[in-house]
């Protein structure tokens, strides 16, 4: 998750300058850098307006993105891993509840729910009311073991449209053995407001054994604040400019036909197979020390070496990578627990066989290019590439690099010893991941580099892991000592079990019913505000969006005739997922067609189609 601060107001040039300046700088200092930046005359500093909090605000576009991959997999814990902490030691409960507290009284985040209007989605701030966090003891005989109870919380959902976004409990193993456990909800908090959050839990849980009040400053900005900003600030003029600029930049970029185990399918997968690795000491040195040379920052060195590795593995020279930035812009967010990323689509082309010195040049100006662009919402990105959502392999859902350089969390907590946790299994484990093949890597500025490698799980086996990892560092070692070498000659060997297979042919679907269709066609019509809607109209084009999509499914769970049909109707995402049988409501199609238990819907591109118990679909 890269952070590039933003402050003085200007047209895209200017912010570009600023943007060249911090990558191509060899040395600077953050501190002058930012103060200058965050620094504003009066006369050009923003009106701030609270907003109203009587009732649900607007989402902000990446929240709608989060919040619609939730309704897809309502029970999926890929972004909602808890943070975990085992100390030894005489642990206060009532300091921690009291930080807890603290913390769920300063961050709206922590005390927002997300219920529907309409089958779309707002937030409700609650005001704080204190709560003691939950307290389970795993030392008497007959307690689950640890690994139980964490795979137990990992597994439990969040009830977001009546609940808290936010828990936090504690496992006693012994009388001074603890495991604090914080489970918060993807909705309510990034990985930079996890840093922010166990921070001032460590701060405020030191006030409270001294007895004293907590010393935090208030967060200077909202997420719901700065969400209904966000949408301000995107006027339509600004928003015309922005898709302008992004037709120009991404205009004309194709999937890659990425040589795998397994055929791909024809309905999008989110499914993964995951590895976590550590980059060794020289490596690590090496990769830093040569974008320092080459004025590139870490994020542009691995965006290259990624490039590289992707160019020897398919043959392509030109090929989009989807990055997360922090979208900390401003001081006011420094401090700030919330969704506030942003996604940036970087394309990087590098055709003609160039040096490795060449490509790194080329990732630093596709990162200022993306960055420059990052205000346009990732929806209205892929609208403009994909408009109809039937394009599998999207060239969006392909390749995915994210560098997370969030400050370090200080935690310690007076009295108490941090101890370590127990290993999970070694191997690859299942996740979510939104394309072929995502690379995370850990920056803190020194040391070796943790990564986490993700391969799709229909394209991979499991076993391709260790293989994908092992060229990928092969590939960069051989780069940081030749960088003058053609990306031709760096080090890379196919495995022979990869190949490239034909294009996957979607499963020709049963006609649907006379009445099915204009059911429909109805609906459709009904949620889009659209006249003469036929059974063959594709629902983007007609102007629908992920939003409307969502509002439409609410509606579609009650119907169970649905399951053959071929009606053109795309996605929520281009993904799988469920949603319970609902009642019926005005507009449905008759009675004997509503859904039964164990319905499942099924949103595919271009199509929607129901599974059901007695008739899978594959």
């Amino acid at each position: 998750m890269v952070r590039i601060p933003a402050g003085r107001r200007g047209g895209p040039g200017e912010k570009r300058n600023i943007l060249r300046r911090l990558f191509s700088r060899r040395l600077f200092s953050r501190r002058l850098f930012s103060r200058r930046l965050f620094s504003r005359r009066p006369a050009d500093r923003e009106t701030r307006e609270t907003a109203d909090r009587d009732g649900p605000l607007p989402l902000s576009f990446d929240q709608e993105r989060m919040w619609l991959v939730d309704r897809l997999f309502p029970a999926s814990v890929a972004d909602d891993e808890p943070v975990m902490a085992r100390v030894r030691g005489p642990l206060n409960i009532p300091a921690l509840d009291a930080a807890v507290g603290v913390a769920a009284s300063r961050h709206e985040s922590l005390r927002t729910r997300f219920p529907l209007r309409d089958g779309a989605p707002g937030q409700v701030v609650d005001p704080y009311t204190p709560a003691r966090i939950r307290i389970l003891d795993l030392a008497g005989p007959g307690a689950p073991p640890l690994a139980a109870v964490v795979a137990q919380e990992r597994a439990r959902p969040f009830a977001l449209e009546s609940g808290s976004p936010f828990r936090a409990g504690v496992l006693r193993l012994a009388p001074e053995d603890h495991v604090i456990l914080l489970s918060v909800h993807h909705l309510a908090a990034d990985l930079w407001s996890i840093a922010v959050l166990l921070e001032e839990l460590s701060s405020a849980y030191s006030s409270a054994c001294a007895g004293r009040p907590h010393r935090l400053q208030p967060p200077l900005g909202q997420p719901a604040e700065l969400g209904r900003r966000q949408r301000r600030r995107l006027t339509p003029a600004r928003m015309s400019a922005l898709r302008e600029r992004c037709r120009d930049r991404l205009g004309g970029v194709r999937p890659v036909d990425l040589p795998s185990d397994r055929p791909r399918r024809a309905l999008p997968n989110l499914g993964s197979h995951s590895r976590e690795s550590v980059l060794d000491h020289e490596l690590s040195t090496g990769l830093r020390r040569l974008g320092a040379a080459e004025a590139v920052t870490l994020f542009g060195t691995l965006l290259a070496g990624l490039h590289a590795l992707i160019s020897r593995w398919s043959g392509a020279a030109d090929f989009a990578v989807v990055s997360v930035s922090a979208g900390r812009h401003g001081s006011e967010t420094e401090r700030t627990v919330g969704l506030l990323t942003e996604c940036l689509v970087l394309r990087l082309s590098a055709p003609g066989d160039p040096t490795f010195r060449e490509l790194l040049a080329a990732a630093r100006d596709s990162a200022l290019d993306a960055f420059d662009a990052a205000k346009l919402p990732f929806a209205e990105v892929v609208a403009l590439l994909d408009p109809a959502r039937d394009r599998e392999p999207s060239p969006l859902r392909q390749f995915g690099l994210s560098v997370h350089n969030v400050p370090r969390a200080k935690t310690p907590l007076p009295g108490l010893a941090p101890a370590a946790l127990p290993e999970p299994e070694p191997g690859a484990s299942a996740g979510r991941s939104e394309a072929d093949l995502w690379l995370e890597v850990f920056d803190s500025g020194h040391g070796e580099l943790p990564i986490r490698l993700q391969l799709d799980d229909v394209l991979f086996a499991p076993a391709s892991l260790p293989l994908v990892e092992q060229l990928l560092v092969a590939l960069l070692r051989d780069a940081v000592a030749r960088p003058e070498a053609r990306i031709s000659e760096l080090a890379f060997e196919r495995p022979a079990r990869w190949r490239t297979h034909a294009p996957a042919r979607p499963e020709p679907a049963g006609k649907p019913a006379p009445s099915t269709a204009a059911g429909v066609a109805e609906l459709v019509g009904e949620v889009l505000g659209a006249r003469n809607v036929a059974g063959d109209d594709n629902f983007f084009r007609l102007g629908g969006t992920s939003m409307d999509a969502a509002r439409l499914a609410s509606v579609f769970s009650g119907v169970s005739a649905w399951r053959s049909a071929s009606t053109r109707s795309p996605p929520l995402v281009p993904s799988t997922g469920s949603l319970r049988p609902s009642n019926a409501k005005a507009g449905e199609l008759p009675s004997e067609n509503r859904a039964t238990a164990g319905t499942r819907r099924m949103l595919s591109p271009g199509r929607i189609r129901i599974r059901t118990e007695e008739n899978p679909l594959p």
